[in-house]
């Protein structure tokens, strides 16, 4: 790893913005010596958002020429309640802007609920969307999480090479279809 964009022990609360209410992340990635690691450690991100995507945080990674602009994004021990995005992503959206641009994105005993993502007609991820060659998900509690009038994803919208999930609590979430409301 070539360097680490660490953001830890903070209080991110009632903020707005375009792309990440509270947090927003943009790596560029030209070669290999672009590689960023990105780390998220005990905050409580509550109350944002977003007219855009991710409410609570957006880490977004453009890769030119099918690089790999991070190795790994850690998000762990966060409390990550209440945020809200227009598109995907109401608490958390991770994303690069080409396959594969995020390596590895692990999440470990964070709580994310209570968030929503109103979006249309797009990917959902209430709680988190995240996208990435491998997620390894543990202990983390998704709760009470809504993606209304999206594809799909209450709490999580996942899209992943590889997924580890292990020993989550993933419950009380909703989504519906642009087509098929939930009932």
């Amino acid at each position: 790893q070539f360097g680490t964009i660490s953001i830890a022990e903070n209080s991110i609360e009632d903020n707005a913005g375009a792309s990440g209410g509270g947090v927003s992340v943009n790596i560029l990635g030209y070669g290999s010596s672009d590689q960023l690691g990105v780390t998220l450690v005990d905050n409580l991100i509550r109350g944002n958002r977003s007219s855009s995507s991710g409410g609570g945080a957006h880490i977004s990674l453009t890769a030119y020429s099918g690089v790999i602009a991070s190795k790994i994004i850690t998000i762990t021990k966060n409390d990550i309640r209440a945020n809200t995005a227009v598109s995907a992503g109401g608490g958390l959206y991770i994303s690069g802007s080409s396959w594969p641009a995020i390596a590895v994105v692990a999440l470990t005993n964070n709580r994310i609920t209570d968030n929503a993502a109103y979006t249309y007609y797009e990917y959902g991820g209430g709680g988190a969307y995240v996208a990435a060659v491998e997620v390894a998900m543990n202990l983390n509690t998704v709760s009470g999480n809504e993606a209304p009038y999206s594809y799909g994803g209450g709490g999580l919208y996942l899209s992943a090479g590889s997924a580890k999930i292990i020993g989550n609590s993933i419950n009380e979430n909703s989504a519906s279809s642009a087509y098929y409301p939930a009932s």
